[in-house]
């Protein structure tokens, strides 16, 4: 996997990216045990049982299974828990230092963890893994991805080397942007009457 980022990182920073957003990678969640990128969000349903919101998050699988390629993996309605994937694309337009655009597909794929506890719902998503162009051998951890551009960001860049950072932080926001979008998705299935 180490010898997969570098050879990816040092892809990326030899090439511009022809989309122009923000410099700047979005603030991330770091679990402070895993070191690993984590959402996390508690719901609380006061009068709804445990059953009633075990059936409307698995009906939220069933329902984003085209908006967020969600996919139902393991389900337990006496233990509570709800185990899923999820996944999306980014793509991104980079050009490279003869000129030539190079189109790249990032998909990102994530486990969403749901633990519902009485009339409450824990809802983490997690091990957030980036594949380029559909290549299973030609892939990335999104937190080592976020360390790198952190790590690179914080040492004097060239304005080229800027601009061959973006397509990793537009992967991230977009990654940021859907995490907080299926937190709030979920969230919105479990309180609904």
């Amino acid at each position: 996997m180490k010898k997969n980022l570098l050879l990816f990182l040092t892809f990326i920073m030899f090439v511009s990216c022809g989309q122009k957003h923000s410099t700047i990678p979005p603030q991330l969640p770091i679990n402070k045990t895993t070191q690993q990128i984590m959402f996390n969000d508690t719901v609380a349903a006061p009068g709804v049982s445990k059953y009633v919101l075990y059936r409307r998050i698995k009906e939220w699988f069933k329902d984003n299974s085209t908006t967020e390629n969600s996919e139902l993996k393991m389900s337990n309605p006496d233990s509570g828990r709800l185990v899923g994937k999820c996944n999306f694309t980014k793509r991104c337009t980079i050009t490279d230092s003869s000129g030539v655009k190079h189109q790249l597909d990032f998909r990102i794929k994530y486990t969403v963890f749901v633990q519902i506890k009485d009339n409450v719902s824990y809802i983490t998503l997690w091990g957030f893994w980036a594949t380029i162009n559909g290549d299973d051998h030609m892939g990335a951890d999104i937190t080592s991805m976020y360390q790198a551009i952190k790590d690179f960001q914080s040492k004097k860049m060239s304005e080229m080397d800027k601009q061959n950072s973006q397509c990793l932080i537009d992967v991230l926001d977009e990654t940021n942007t859907r995490a907080t979008g299926v937190l709030a998705s979920i969230k919105k299935a479990t309180n609904k009457n």
